[in-house]
């Protein structure tokens, strides 16, 4: 039963090519609740948004990569079954709020080798393959409200270096 569904399910990357811009951002990706996208996407130098409305993102081993120079702003996601669910580098600020990441690789990877802060709030990580949250050191990192559980390498890891 499940099958059907996926077969019929949205590309991640179909919903970045046709977000319009609107609210200050480049382009903003509006899910729908209920909707299961999949596939990952590569973002580079643009300010994004993903409004996920509850919607589930099955990546299939991939990611949702933003590099180069911009924002990320993700809210209301459910990323599963990912590499690293959410990896950002260089100069790409970044704020996830109230989402899941399930059954990851790693759930966030970020490295800014210019200080671009990380904001995670009000969200759960559980039972990722390796760590919930991985960051360089030299990272903004800010974490609040979130809830980790059953990450086989642990929650929250600040590493040196990329």
């Amino acid at each position: 039963m499940l099958l059907p569904l996926l077969a019929q399910a949205v590309t991640l990357e179909d919903v970045y090519a046709t977000a319009p811009p609107m609210a200050g951002y480049d382009r903003v990706l509006m899910l729908e609740s209920g909707e299961v996208y999949t596939g990952g996407i590569v973002i580079l130098d643009e300010n994004i948004a993903i409004w996920g409305n509850g919607a589930s993102v099955d990546l299939q081993t991939g990611s949702v990569i933003a590099m180069g120079n911009g924002n990320l702003d993700i809210d209301g996601c459910v990323f599963m079954n990912g590499d690293i669910a959410v990896s950002v580098s260089d100069d790409v600020r970044t704020n996830i709020s109230n989402c899941v990441f399930y059954n990851n690789n790693r759930g966030i990877q970020h490295y800014s080798s210019l200080g671009a802060p990380l904001i995670v709030y009000n969200t759960i990580f559980m039972n990722n393959r390796n760590y919930a949250v991985y960051t360089s050191e030299e990272n903004l990192t800010y974490m609040l409200y979130n809830v980790a559980y059953n990450n086989a390498a642990g929650h929250f890891v600040a590493g040196c270096g990329s």
